[in-house]
């Protein structure tokens, strides 16, 4: 790949799960399209860290800060003709021939013109903004490794493992959805299910809630594996805590997870693992 077949600019939205799949989506319509990826890479109040604190470099893509001007690209289709100049021509002097964005989150899986790689392919430098899991590729979610200090956390808590190891992962503070149809009280009942089929069972608990913890604890005592952890996804360290829970949770033999959430879904898909969704 090089500059002269363009370059695809890519920035994932939202936390460390959506980002993930969308970036598996992104390195899979780059290679598609045979082009040149730089990484958009915001940090905010829903994932405040860099990157190359939690992963290894992917090879070939670059990473770079958001340019003050870049909040102003627009979505390149537009229904009416003239907006769609000012559009164009918006977007060509922040250096793209072609944008689409979160908002415009209907182009990503449109059926009349073929995937997103059929409709940019004429299109030299592409700025893509989504979370979205538009190019569904689990190859590409292997990609991502994390560093070596939070590599030899996974190792070290999955090492407690046993042959039979169950996922908990307990969306509570910021998902309504998961607070909604993934109550405690159904969880609790998985895990009872669980228990009556295999009495020796851990489980491994990833969860957003200090109070959810110290609960099951009660319950389940020895059964139930915890680690310190910052819960603040505002933080270095608590985004840290949240890579090692995802590939931790990858490592289970299956997972008992929350409604609707992308972290329950990315972590199965990580470690090819059986997901029961708790509703």
């Amino acid at each position: 790949m090089n500059d002269s077949e363009g370059i695809l600019y890519f920035e994932p939205t939202f936390g460390l799960a959506n980002r993930l799949r969308a970036m598996a989506s992104v390195l899979k319509l780059s290679q598609n399209l045979n082009k040149k990826l730089v990484i958009i890479w915001v940090n905010n109040f829903e994932l405040n860290c860099p990157f190359q604190e939690l992963f290894q470099p992917l090879p070939g893509v670059l990473f770079r800060d958001k340019p003050y001007l870049w909040q102003f690209t627009k979505n390149s289709e537009q229904n009416n003709f003239g907006y769609r100049f000012v559009v164009y021509a918006i977007n060509k002097l922040l250096g793209f021939d072609f944008c689409t964005k979160e908002l415009n989150n209907d182009f990503f899986y449109r059926k009349d013109g073929g995937g997103i790689d059929d409709v940019v392919k004429k299109y030299k430098n592409i700025y893509v903004q989504t979370c979205s899991d538009f190019l569904n590729d689990d190859r590409f979610l292997q990609q991502f490794k994390p560093v070596a200090e939070l590599q030899t956390q996974i190792e070290q808590r999955s090492a407690d493992f046993s042959n039979y190891t169950v996922g908990l992962h307990i969306r509570r503070t910021d998902h309504k959805d998961a607070i909604m149809k993934s109550s405690l009280e159904l969880f609790i009942q998985h895990i009872d299910a669980e228990l009556v089929l295999r009495p020796n069972t851990l489980f491994y608990l990833s969860t957003d809630e200090p109070e959810t913890e110290v609960r099951l604890k009660e319950l389940y005592g020895d059964k139930l594996l915890l680690f310190p952890k910052n819960f603040s996804r505002n933080s270095i360290q608590g985004i840290k805590d949240a890579v090692v829970d995802l590939f931790c949770l990858s490592r289970t033999q299956k997972i008992i997870g929350s409604y609707n959430s992308s972290f329950s879904d990315i972590a199965a898909r990580l470690g090819q693992v059986e997901l029961q969704v708790v509703a």
